[in-house]
């Protein structure tokens, strides 16, 4: 009997230990669309929301943003309900929503939102292995008088397009920071 009781009782203590050491707010603060983790923080960005397009555009999916001063993040998860994208950026499903996302951005100028858009340049993001997963542009945005350094990528992951909107004020350092974020995210994504 006495040999029950202590083990017992060594249950008990670790069921407690478990769950004071569980942090309610740290679980409700898990943000999961499509077995797609979005951690709090990513390469000094903060997450903030959260929007399911998917309950009335079915196919359009969900978007996470993440901030940092003097930046905004979006960071699009969706299907446009296919059952198969391939994860090559090359691939013609890939540089067909590459092409559109980057036909949207330089509609804004012609909506009038922005005043500007060119493109600066186009380039590629690789996992660890070098391989690479995000086709990518980098633009240039003006309205009246403010200007913006802008990055797209896209790119397909687990049978679902993965996209990046990248918006920061200019500075010559945005380059390497939306590297810095987006190759976080490829690490995660493709190991």
């Amino acid at each position: 009997m006495r040999a029950v009781i202590p083990g017992a009782i060594l249950s008990f203590m670790a069921v407690a230990a478990t769950i004071s050491a569980m942090d309610p707010a740290a679980a409700q603060k898990q943000i999961v669309h499509y077995g797609m983790s979005f951690p709090e923080r990513v390469s000094g960005f903060r997450r903030s929301e959260s929007h399911d397009f998917e309950k009335s555009k079915p196919g359009l999916g969900y978007s996470v943003r993440y901030l940092r001063p003097g930046w905004t993040v979006d960071v699009f998860v969706y299907d446009l309900r296919r059952a198969s994208i391939p994860d090559d950026p090359k691939s013609d499903a890939i540089r067909a929503q590459f092409e559109q996302a980057q036909g949207d951005i330089f509609s804004t100028q012609k909506s009038g939102r922005y005043k500007t858009v060119s493109l600066k340049e186009l380039f590629a993001v690789a996992n660890a292995r070098r391989q690479e997963r995000l086709a990518c542009g980098a633009y240039a945005l003006t309205r009246e008088t403010d200007h913006f350094d802008s990055y797209l990528c896209v790119g397909g992951w687990n049978n679902k397009f993965v996209k990046f909107r990248l918006t920061a004020q200019p500075r010559d350092s945005n380059m390497t920071m939306a590297r810095q974020f987006l190759e976080a995210w490829s690490r995660t994504l493709w190991p």
